[in-house]
């Protein structure tokens, strides 16, 4: 069963019914992920932040994905000593995700040489 770009509701353990936003469903609980093109795998049950890019990863990213993609961004804070309180920080690891999950950009290596210092990609 394929349901693309409609509007969908599911029910919460409370009988609430909420509204699923702009969700490119395969099936009910799958998601056509941009990592796994052609599988079914499991989706994401709401987006990750409230922004245009939680939409975006809950549309094209698989719950296992995101969850690679969160140890990614604890070695990435570990080793590059980041405070994700801070705007620079955040910035980083937000170009980090469309690099990962989207390929747009360069990836930062894990380098512990760095530590403590947000160089770009490649520099």
């Amino acid at each position: 069963m394929q349901l693309l770009g409609r509007r969908l509701a599911r029910r919460s353990h409370c009988g609430a019914t909420e509204p699923l936003r702009h969700c490119y469903l395969v099936g009910v609980n799958t998601v056509d992920c941009r990592r796994h093109p052609g599988e079914a795998v499991p989706a994401l049950p709401r987006p990750p932040f409230r922004s245009e890019l939680g939409e975006r990863i809950q549309r094209e990213i698989c719950a296992r994905c995101w969850q690679d993609w969160l140890q990614h961004q604890t070695l990435l804070i570990n080793h590059y000593a980041l405070d994700p309180r801070k705007l620079e920080s955040r910035n980083f690891l937000y170009g980090q995700i469309g690099a990962v999950l989207f390929g747009e950009g360069e990836v930062a290596e894990i380098d512990t040489s760095k530590r403590g210092t947000i160089a770009a990609p490649g520099g």
